[in-house]
């Protein structure tokens, strides 16, 4: 695999390391390179010792300017190929004039007192540079909430978080060369074929190559982030034979309106929606600034979040009362359209057949009579897992509600929105007859039964003023 790291183009035999097509970028930066300024922490995306920038596209192609923090211990490193990626080491600058040649978010936080024991610092001053480099065009320097952000995907044990607060603005007086300039003048060089050198790893480039590979290999493990596939190699061990990533092909990426009608592609990352979606539809991106860290939004995708099937993976409710379609494609290139709420089956089943994909979701804006609602409850308010996920459409006619995290499949609730469609308010007796109806919740590490019960009361109980605002009650 040849790709451009830091300054250099570099090259690193993935069969030559242990993970296969699985390999992670941090594996092939650590074990191929003798990068070892990267961090492993828990190796699952949650500390953000690994993290790294990267250019969101390949060198060459259309936005490879534009620099995206990535959790590498849960990246394949097959899918940057022909990527710039930058490392901690790679951010000083031998050639300044002071000799120090540090970034600025090194500089500050080395001013600030920002590192303590030192094994977090590395991936903190990562997430620094690269807010540094989104904003260097800015006027203003950003709020403290653009910095609380920018760092929510990284972990400090030795709580030294007001310092690295305070060196991520005392960063701004600095300035530093983009980091596009890092490339070397030949780095057009770091493209590379679509394959992951030497390892069953494919990267089509189109649906119709998709579609070659899903009739020569009926059940391939399609990714195209990788944030929960990744979790089984290397959190389970589990062996990954062959890998198709799905993150180049055009069409799979990207919304198209039309009116009021949307397609949202399966391959468009998270933190496309939390920004494309925020006029539109802006209780789904406030849920999106907390799924997870900027890291692990940069990678996850509509498509992967639905196709993994989880209990607990929050798009699928809200696509759920949004009467959400779903475009599935076979190997032969014949479409048909599953509504969400018929697309889960069981825990981790949906209704994809073998040499299927998720191509897009299809949707309409709410009426401007109707509100979207949405609730995470969870035990951290950033980068956790949900207990219970509320989700409701309150309009001039009706109530619709969706769970996510109560059973083991994301569902509807028609018995309580039966009961909110008479008008009235009903007491907590009924609401909590309803919910048991259309569903059990579920005991586990999480939150007991009992908890699931009264969080998914009181969102109920949220809908229902917002029902009010609205004048149906």
């Amino acid at each position: 695999m040849r790709f451009v790291l830091d300054r250099e183009v570099v090259d690193v035999d993935l069969s030559s390391l242990d993970g296969g097509p699985a390999t992670t970028l941090l594996e092939a930066l650590r074990l191929g390179l003798g990068r070892t300024g990267t961090k492993e922490g828990c190796a699952s995306g949650d500390c953000g010792a690994c993290t790294v920038l990267t250019s969101r596209a390949p060198l060459g192609a259309e936005g490879d300017e534009v620099y995206e923090s990535v959790n590498a211990c849960i990246a394949p490193a097959a899918a940057f190929a022909g990527h710039h990626v930058v490392t901690v080491e790679g951010l000083r600058d031998p050639a300044s004039p002071d000799g120090e040649g540090l970034h600025p978010a090194q500089r500050a936080m080395v001013e600030c007192h920002g590192s303590q024991c030192g094994f977090c610092t590395p991936g903190f001053v990562m997430s620094l540079a690269g807010l540094h480099e989104a904003r260097r065009d800015a006027i203003d320097a950003p709020s403290r909430e653009d910095v609380l952000e920018a760092i929510a995907g990284n972990l400090c044990r030795c709580t030294g978080y007001r310092p690295i607060v305070d060196a991520a603005s005392r960063m701004f007086e600095f300035k530093a060369p983009s980091l596009a300039s890092l490339r070397p003048v030949d780095a057009m060089a770091g493209n590379a074929p679509a394959d992951g050198a030497g390892v069953s790893f494919h990267r089509p480039r189109s649906e119709a190559e998709l579609q070659e590979l899903l009739a020569a290999h009926p059940s391939p493990r399609l990714i195209a982030g990788g944030t929960d596939l990744m979790l089984e190699y290397t959190q389970n061990h589990a062996v990954i034979e062959a890998l198709v990533d799905v993150s180049g092909i055009e069409t799979l990426h990207g919304i198209e309106r039309d009116g009021e009608a949307l397609r949202i592609g399966a391959a468009t990352p998270l933190r496309t929606l939390e920004h494309d979606l925020a006029e539109t539809l802006p209780a789904l991106t406030e849920l999106l600034t907390r799924y997870g860290s900027a890291q692990i939004r940069h990678r996850a995708t509509l498509g992967g979040s639905l196709g993994t099937a989880s209990p607990i993976g929050d798009l699928s409710p809200v696509l759920q009362v949004l009467d959400a379609e779903l475009e599935l494609v076979d190997a032969r290139g014949e479409r048909r359209r599953v509504s969400v709420d018929d697309f889960h089956l069981d825990y981790r089943r949906t209704r994809l057949a073998d040499g299927e994909y998720i191509a897009a979701a299809h949707l309409r804006l709410p009426s401007p009579d109707a509100r979207l609602v949405v609730h995470k409850f969870s035990k951290r308010l950033e980068d956790d897992i949900s207990t219970v996920l509320g989700a409701a459409l309150v309009s001039a006619s009706e109530v619709r509600i969706a769970w996510g995290g109560m059973a083991a499949t994301p569902r509807r609730s028609p018995a309580l929105e039966q009961l909110l469609a008479s008008g009235t308010t009903p007491d907590d007796a009924a609401i909590d007859a309803a919910i048991a109806t259309d569903t059990t919740p579920m005991d586990d590490v999480r939150g007991s039964a009992r908890y699931r019960a009264a969080m998914a009361r009181a969102f109920v109980h949220e809908a229902l003023d917002v029902s009010r605002e609205l004048g149906r009650a």
